[in-house]
């Protein structure tokens, strides 16, 4: 009976330590995703110095500023982790467009004011941010598939979770002046 009741213990010990696993790995998911937020929230500040800049050198039309505006908002409101990402993309595509716009002006001339924005207004942060969330993902993915894991967890509903497209970036090109 005494072997019996230490076998039990042992169970459960290790299904809190399973479970205590799991729970660390959805922790390190939601530090990555905390850490891709903060990334926007700084390229969206840069997005607002690009507009002001441009709007000022060139006039932007009261369409150009409302899409940078909408997007912004769309994209401080969003909750949901795929489609803050999603406006995250549609405000790159934005910027690019309004840069093109920018180099169509052979008079404008670049002021170190401009050239320091835009060397700092790349996607290596974001990227690097999304490596690491997708990285966490994975791992939890490929934690909760293990078979003896996964009939335990089941119990408590962990689930696979999605990783977010990077590729995206490979599409979205700019020239740094």
């Amino acid at each position: 009976m005494e072997i019996f009741g230490i076998f039990l213990i042992a169970i459960f010990v290790g299904f809190i330590t399973l479970i205590k696993y799991a729970e660390k790995l959805e922790l390190k998911i939601d530090e990555n995703w905390n850490a891709i937020v903060e990334v926007i929230e700084i390229k969206i500040n840069k997005t607002n110095l690009i507009k002001e800049y441009l709007d000022k050198q060139i006039q932007l039309t009261t369409e150009e500023l409302n899409e940078v505006n909408h997007t912004i908002k769309r994209l401080r409101l969003s909750t949901a982790i795929y489609l803050k990402f999603d406006f995250y993309i549609e405000l790159n595509y934005i910027i690019v467009d309004l840069l093109t716009k920018y180099e169509s002006y052979p008079q404008m001339k670049i002021d170190s004011t401009f050239t320091e924005i835009m060397l700092e207004y790349d996607n290596t942060d974001i990227i690097e941010s999304v490596k690491n969330f997708n990285d966490s993902i994975s791992k939890y993915n490929t934690y909760i598939e293990e078979p003896i894991i996964r009939a335990i967890i089941k119990i408590f509903k962990y689930k696979r979770k999605k990783e977010i497209g990077i590729d995206i970036f490979n599409n979205i090109k700019r020239t740094n002046r």
